[in-house]
């Protein structure tokens, strides 16, 4: 019976039962609305696996080495920690994921272009990460025959977090003993979490000087248990004290391979480390449990891939939602091509002021609306020698900045503050006063923080300033500077606060980073961070 008092009410109709044709169908509320997919069917994600394997070979290095292998296995992966597992959201402020912003980038780009309407980002990611894994095997020239390749599961249905302040919890698995974690993350026992460790023979570990953990670190094989199960290399503690992050980190005698601690820790037991370095095979240092299994895998190579399948097929598995297996194509029809009226979901609900309500029920059909997890937060550290899509250098200035990495002058900077690369400028007298106009291109709101990483050495090194500028008239309204004499002589972080100057709202505005370089010194820039969704 209807409500006849004055004032608000609320009333709801419950969903219809669904046939078996309507499994499958994911429903997920964003920050901009409710989104609706019909279930994913073998070919979408056939189409999907392509586009992902083109992006990673559009990006080999001059050698031929696919670098995005790595950065988006490793992406998969810490996606899939904290509370709301594999959610399609980085905390690309915690420098234990530094480097996977830029190929997180990458990636939401192929999406939004090509996929949104079909899978989350969540479940895009996901499926990135086994398509590379497997993708990687294969570039293993000993890789023949049954089992060199496993399957790993796919399976689709998880919500994207929908704004960037979900972030997953602080995390750095590079200690000594960092097999809790695991347990606490992912139920995964010692011999489980030895086998996830796999995955370091992929890709280089995030230095300065680009170390790999084996020796083939563009394949997906067991060579990085091959090393560790080779008394000879001798691991012994590395000297890294310019990366305060490795300090716990081991190379071994040559120095031309490096291990973290949680890596040496599956073959001995560190708790106390005077009797294990150098050499944790010393007999006075206690093997760990999991060492048989790291001999075991580096003398079975398809043992540790099938392990490692299951393992991390159990990973990207995580989730808060139901998941649900791919749809063959033959066993499915869209419901718009089936007999009858089309189903309804979980309704929305309305209130009025009146005597009655009105239910508004969600009809099946197209994605209303998909949001990008990394809306409002753009990240970049110039991954492998490259600048990032939401900056561009301009062509109406006197100057070009240049992507280096490693010592360039006298001056320094010796590296990048977390990566190998970054954007630098040196002076002289014949270029002082000649200025660099850096641009972020997507700045849209009329508040935001910047975030960057400055270094300046020198005597007359240059100035550094951010400007508002609208309407195109360059470079616009100071933000802040600094001034020529202010050496540095270290990476220092750098806040510009957006709100300290509203642009006419019928003009279209723009960031500005300038550099004008002076008669001698260097100055450098490296690490933005631009968030246009809250101040500073």
């Amino acid at each position: 019976m209807p409500n006849t008092t004055a004032g608000p009410t609320t009333t709801t109709t419950p969903a219809p039962t669904t046939t078996h044709m309507d499994e499958g169908v994911t429903t997920a509320i964003t920050k901009d609305g409710i989104i609706q997919r019909e279930p994913l069917t073998r070919s979408q994600v056939n189409r999907a696996q392509v586009a992902i394997r083109k992006l990673v070979n559009d990006n080999r290095t001059p050698l031929g080495h696919h670098p995005f292998n790595a950065g988006i296995l490793r992406l998969s992966f810490h996606d899939c920690v904290g509370m709301l597992g594999c959610d399609g959201c980085i905390n690309h402020l915690n420098r234990a994921n530094s480097g996977v912003a830029f190929y997180a980038m990458q990636l939401d780009r192929l999406w939004d272009l090509q996929f949104k309407h079909s899978m989350s980002q969540a479940d895009f990611w996901a499926l990135a990460g086994i398509t590379v894994a497997q993708f990687a095997m294969e570039l293993n020239p000993n890789c023949h025959g049954e089992g060199c390749v496993p399957d790993i599961p796919f399976f689709y249905g998880r919500n994207d977090c929908g704004a960037p302040q979900f972030f997953m919890h602080e995390f750095c698995p590079i200690h000594d003993d960092a097999a809790p974690f695991f347990m606490e993350q992912f139920n995964l026992d010692p011999e489980e979490y030895t086998t996830l460790m796999g995955a370091h023979t992929l890709g280089r570990v995030n230095t300065h000087d680009g170390d790999t953990w084996d020796r083939t670190p563009d394949h997906f094989d067991n060579n990085y248990f091959i090393q560790l199960a080779d008394t000879a290399n001798k691991w012994k503690r590395a000297n890294r004290t310019s990366v305060p992050e490795l300090n716990e980190s081991w190379t071994n005698i040559n120095g031309s391979l490096l291990m973290l601690g949680s890596d040496i820790a599956i073959i001995s037991n560190l708790s106390s480390l005077e009797n294990c370095n150098p050499d944790p095979y010393r007999p006075e240092c206690p093997a760990e449990k999991t060492r048989n299994l790291v001999q075991q895998y580096a003398r079975d190579n398809k043992l540790f891939l099938s392990r490692f399948a299951d393992v991390y097929g159990r990973i990207l598995h995580k989730s808060p939602f139901r998941l649900h297996p791919i749809v063959e194509d033959t066993h499915w029809k869209p419901r718009w091509e089936r007999p009858g009226p089309l189903p309804t979901f979980a309704p929305t609900t309305t209130t009025t002021t009146t005597t009655t309500t009105t239910t508004a029920p969600i009809v099946a059909g197209p994605v209303l609306h998909s949001a990008n997890a990394l809306s409002g937060l753009m990240f970049c550290e110039f991954t492998n020698g490259v600048i990032c899509s939401f900056l561009e250098q301009m062509t109406n200035d006197n100057l070009d900045f240049e992507i280096v990495s490693g010592y360039q002058s006298p001056y320094g900077p010796r590296h990048g503050k977390l990566g190998r690369y970054f954007l630098y400028l040196r002076g002289s007298s014949r270029d002082a006063g000649k200025k660099a106009w850096l641009k972020v291109k997507q700045f849209k709101s009329k508040k935001g923080c910047l975030h960057l990483h400055r270094y300046q050495a020198g005597t007359d090194s240059g100035k550094v300033s951010v400007y508002k500028a609208y309407g195109g008239l360059y470079p616009g309204n100071l933000i802040r500077g600094t001034d020529s004499r202010d050496s540095t002589s270290n990476w220092v972080n750098e806040q510009y606060s957006l709100d300290t100057y509203e642009p006419n709202p019928q003009l279209s505005h723009e960031l500005i980073i300038e550099v004008e370089i002076g008669s001698s010194g260097v100055v450098a820039l490296d690490d933005f961070i631009f968030d246009d969704l809250q101040q500073c």
